[in-house]
């Protein structure tokens, strides 16, 4: 987020959601409740200093963690989120159909999905993001923040 300022500023500006997801990255069942707290409690001043508001939701790195992770995240009021299509693995850029394939498998009413938007090239996310909502959208889906998910809930 500090080393693209510009681009917290426009995906606030448009509305969008932006969760916790930690500082380091750590695996949290690996960290002290301290260290584990810091992770959030550093992420979500962050956060809240560049978006202009604090983090809604919480996914953990890995999707790890463990009762203390949980019991934290219930005090500071988190909703804590996973993903289906994991099984993408668009972080090593597998190819747009891989992608896509792995995502279409899991698509439900009520899926999170995840892609990521850093580190290195993401044309293949990009392109298959963008395929996928189109695809989506024509099918029915109606697409929301993790938010509205979790509020129909």
């Amino acid at each position: 987020m500090r080393n693209h300022p510009d681009v917290v500023k426009q995906v606030a500006d448009q509305g969008h959601e932006i969760g916790n997801h930690t500082f380091t990255h750590p695996k949290l069942s690996e960290l002290s409740v301290q260290d584990c707290l810091k992770e959030i409690e550093e992420t979500e001043k962050l956060i809240e200093e560049m978006a202009g508001r604090k983090p809604v939701v919480f996914r953990p790195p890995y999707l790890d963690y463990n009762q203390d992770t949980v019991s934290l995240l219930q005090k500071k009021r988190y909703p804590m989120i996973g993903a289906l299509n994991l099984e993408a693995q668009d972080w090593e850029q597998p190819g747009v159909r891989h992608i896509l394939g792995k995502s279409r498998d899991v698509v439900k009413n009520g899926s999170i999905l995840i892609f990521h938007d850093g580190y290195g090239d993401r044309s293949q996310t990009i392109e298959a993001v963008r395929m996928l909502v189109s695809e989506l959208t024509l099918q029915g889906y109606q697409l929301v923040t993790v938010s509205e998910l979790l509020d129909l809930a």
